[in-house]
């Protein structure tokens, strides 16, 4: 049994949350392995077969259609919201899963993901030396393939969510794909993932009947950024910003 929906990304903008709150509903069929499975991005050579081993069989969704129960089954990669192969290799092997995107304001976002990728011990350079070698470092990088420079240092470039949205449209349609934003995910979870449901048609259930405890995971705490920087990546994101509000509405023009 192949995923119903998969949680794109962004990266550090809550998916790893969302995810474990749709796995708490009671119709959701657990994984049989790791929660980022990275198929279609780092394991696309494996195959569909191996890819399926992750979820639980046909079978297991026959049986519960028989106490009536409809299962239903995901996962979260956030890499595969950047990757540009990974659009179409979605449209190939689920061209009916539902897609769901966090994003997360890009100033917030890049900042998190170099202070993740410092703490990891993955990243020898300041946030503003990073910055300025990005272009230099994702250079020559065969984005088609899997590639660690391309998914460790874009710290810039993983923000210009219009570029990944348009691609996603183009490829897939926009009816199958659901955004929202982070800030609104972390200021009420329960609406956010009552919203999640509604769009992959389960039942209407209160979350909190089945979510323990809205937990954040995986939260980062870092330092504050530099007022100067944080100026201007600002206006480097504008332009940007302003192609998404457009596509998705004016919550999506982050101030």
């Amino acid at each position: 049994m192949l995923p119903d929906f998969l949680i794109l990304g962004a990266m550090k903008a809550g998916t790893t949350s969302l995810y474990r709150y749709l796995a708490a509903h009671p119709d959701f069929a657990r994984r049989r392995r790791k929660e980022e499975v990275h198929f279609f991005d780092k394991h696309w050579a494996r195959g569909v077969a191996w890819y399926a081993s992750f979820f639980p069989s046909r079978a297991d969704r026959w049986r519960a259609a028989l106490r009536g129960r409809r299962l239903f089954s995901g996962e979260t990669s956030p890499y595969y919201l950047f990757h540009p192969a990974v659009p179409a290799r979605v449209e190939a092997v689920l061209p009916r899963a539902r897609l769901l995107v966090l994003l997360r304001d890009p100033v917030a976002r890049a900042w998190s993901h170099h202070q993740h990728m410092v703490r990891k011990g993955r990243e020898p350079l300041g946030f503003e030396e990073a910055l300025a070698r990005e272009p230099e470092r994702l250079r020559g990088e065969d984005e088609s393939r899997f590639s660690l420079a391309h998914r460790r240092f874009s710290y810039f470039a993983r923000g210009i969510y219009a570029d990944q949205i348009e691609r996603w449209i183009r490829c897939i349609g926009r009816d199958r794909l659901l955004v929202l934003r982070s800030e609104d995910f972390f200021a009420d979870p329960c609406a956010a993932v009552s919203r999640a449901t509604d769009f992959l048609g389960l039942p209407a259930r209160d979350p909190a009947s089945y979510v323990r405890e809205f937990t954040r995971h995986n939260p980062g705490r870092y330092a504050g950024l530099d007022a100067a920087t944080e100026s201007r990546l600002r206006d480097a994101y504008a332009p940007h910003d302003q192609r998404l509000a457009a596509l998705l509405g004016p919550e999506f023009a982050w101030k």
